[in-house]
């Protein structure tokens, strides 16, 4: 006789849900599903702000200069991440563009990440203009030809979050390619599919928006 797909227990397409009722009247618990780890570019969420920068220390093995521009980059992004999230205003956002600023000038002029980081510098601010965007893209494909993938996504990912913030659509979806190209270059399967469609979806709205 044909079970009745409105019965315990519920099924779809023929597949049980849920606990599962044995013929003997025990039951019989269905295996749980694996939650599969997080590819590198899924990740989110930080501990403090530029954190995910700060992983590329490890690659500079002692080298002073490749040093100074990770903590210039560190410096930059935590100075726009803490302008974004409100924390820096009046004269702690002067003393944080300052400080960076400083990192910045540190870093040997034959790093050609060293403009585009300074002028990230001079852009942070009360209304930062929709350029800031892509020059985050830039410093971020500097990262990723010395082979400072953390670093390059850390910096996609910041424009992506800033172009939310200030509801500038084509800007995120250029972010969010830019994101998703580091993750397929890097091997990714999942974190591609996510950003692909985070473009896409910022794409329409950047049209509709004309």
């Amino acid at each position: 006789m044909r079970e009745s797909l409105l019965d315990w227990p519920f099924s779809r397409r023929g597949r049980r849900l849920g606990p599962v009722w044995s013929r003997s009247g025990g039951v019989q618990e269905t295996a749980p599903r694996r939650r599969r780890p997080l590819e590198p570019w899924e990740q989110e969420d930080e501990a403090f702000d530029g954190r995910t920068v700060l992983e590329d220390l490890e690659l500079c093995a002692g080298d002073v200069a490749e040093t100074a521009l990770v903590l210039a980059r560190y410096a930059t992004v935590r100075l726009l991440l803490g302008w974004l999230a409100g924390d820096l205003r009046g004269a702690g956002l002067e003393a944080e563009r300052a400080a960076a600023a400083e990192y910045v000038a540190a870093v040997p002029p034959e790093f050609a990440e060293r403009r585009w980081l300074m002028a990230l510098v001079e852009m942070s601010g009360p209304r930062p203009p929709r350029v800031l965007c892509g020059v985050l893209i830039g410093a971020s494909r500097e990262a990723e030809r010395l082979s400072h993938f953390a670093s390059a996504f850390a910096l996609c990912r910041a424009s992506y979050v800033i172009a939310l913030r200030a509801g500038w659509a084509a800007e995120g979806a250029r972010a969010a390619n830019a994101v998703a190209a580091l993750a397929e270059a890097g091997g990714g399967r999942w974190s591609v599919k996510r950003w692909r469609r985070r473009a896409r979806v910022l794409a329409r709205r950047a049209a509709q928006q004309g």
